[in-house]
C-alpha cells in the first residue's frame, strides 16, 4: 500500500510542474497576442487617423498576425483576440487561409476588424467567419484613403510591414475560437 502511495505521490509531483508550465505557457501566448493587438492598433491609428472614429463606434474589435506564403497556391495561419470594448472580454481566435492565384513570396501580415454591433461581434466570434469577398482598401501611400464606415456591420484594415495594403483580402479565409487558449483563463 505504502509503495502504490508512493508511486502516485511521485507521479503526481513530476507531474504537476508540467502541468504549471502548460498553463505558463498558455498565459505566456495570451500575453503575446495581448500585445500584438495592441501595438497594431497603436500602429493602425497613427497611419490612418480616420481609424480612431470608426474604433470609437464599433462595438468590438479583432486583431490578428500571421503569415501568408504564396507559390501559385497560397496559404497562411495565425492568430489574434476578439474584444468586446465595453466589458473587455476577451475570446483567443485563430486564422487560415487557402487560395489560388498567381504569386511568388512571403509576407507578414496584421488585421484589424472593427464589428459595428453586438451582433455582428458575436456573430464573427461565435461561429466563426469565413472571408469570402475582397475588400479595396484603396489606401494612399499615407493610408489616407482607407476604409471610413462599416460595410455590412464591419470594417477592416490590413497591415504589413510597410504600412495599409491598398487590395486588402480576406477570401478564403477561416477565423474560429482557439479552444485550447480560451479553456485555460481566456475570456
Amino acid at each position: 500500500m505504502k509503495t502504490v502511495q508512493m508511486v502516485l505521490t511521485t507521479a503526481f509531483l513530476l507531474g504537476f510542474p508540467g502541468l504549471i508550465s502548460a498553463q505558463s505557457d498558455e498565459e505566456k501566448e495570451r500575453q503575446e497576442i495581448n500585445a500584438m493587438a495592441k501595438e497594431t492598433l497603436d500602429r493602425l491609428f497613427a497611419e490612418n487617423p480616420g481609424s480612431n472614429a470608426l474604433y470609437d463606434k464599433a462595438y468590438g474589435y479583432a486583431v490578428f498576425t500571421g503569415t501568408q506564403t504564396s507559390f501559385a497556391l497560397s496559404g497562411g495561419r495565425g492568430k489574434g483576440v476578439a474584444v468586446a470594448k465595453a466589458s473587455g472580454g476577451r475570446t483567443y481566435m485563430k486564422v487560415a487561409s487557402l487560395g489560388a492565384g498567381i504569386g511568388f513570396g512571403i509576407q507578414k501580415l496584421k488585421t484589424v476588424f472593427f464589428f459595428e454591433t453586438k451582433e455582428k461581434f458575436d456573430t464573427f466570434v461565435q461561429g466563426g467567419w469565413e472571408g469570402d469577398t475582397t475588400a479595396s482598401a484603396a489606401a494612399g501611400e499615407d493610408g489616407s484613403a482607407a476604409a471610413r464606415s462599416f460595410t455590412n456591420g464591419m470594417a477592416f484594415y490590413q497591415l504589413n510591414d510597410k504600412g495599409l495594403i491598398a487590395q486588402a483580402s480576406v477570401k478564403g479565409t477561416k477565423y474560429s475560437q482557439n479552444d485550447k487558449l480560451n479553456a485555460s483563463g481566456g475570456n
